[in-house]
């Protein structure tokens, strides 16, 4: 476990450099290589669907979901089963998605919206990782999205 996240900094801190090498004109900023939108889909619960640019991918252990609200907490988190594949710029075994990946947080204590940060991470199939993406979305729980 400690050698898999030693791995994953190691990866991390080499992504600037992989980059600047690679050139950015070839890779997508993080947030069109990994859009996402915040919904309630049922009471408490928030659906978050990420569409993932063609050639990137987010890995499955790199996803958290929080809430800063005092008065609220996320209860569970439900994920579809990832693919796995041996990923280059870890050089281990990893669970990912592509294409999309649609997540579902309960959410208990909220009143009648939720502030929900949303972080993932992921890379680029040429071996360039992407440091941790932070979303925070304002979910009204009677439905929609309010920010």
């Amino acid at each position: 476990m400690i050698a898999s996240k030693r791995r994953f900094v190691l990866a991390a801190a080499l992504a600037a450099f992989s980059v600047s090498a690679v050139g950015q004109a070839a890779l997508l900023p993080p947030e069109e290589a990994f859009r996402a939108s915040a919904r309630q889909v049922a009471p408490g619960v928030v659906e978050i669907a990420y569409t993932i640019a063609p050639g990137y991918y987010l890995y499955r252990e790199r996803f958290s979901f929080s809430t800063p609200e005092p008065t609220s907490r996320v209860e569970s988190v439900v994920m579809p089963d990832p693919r796995v594949k041996h990923d280059r710029a870890l050089d281990a075994q990893v669970a990912y998605y592509a294409q999309q990946v649609v997540v579902r947080v309960a959410v208990v204590g909220a009143g009648e919206s939720v502030q929900l940060i949303a972080k993932a991470q992921g890379c680029a199939e040429v071996g360039v990782c992407y440091p941790p993406l932070t979303r925070t979305y304002r979910v009204s729980l009677r439905g929609g999205m309010k920010g």
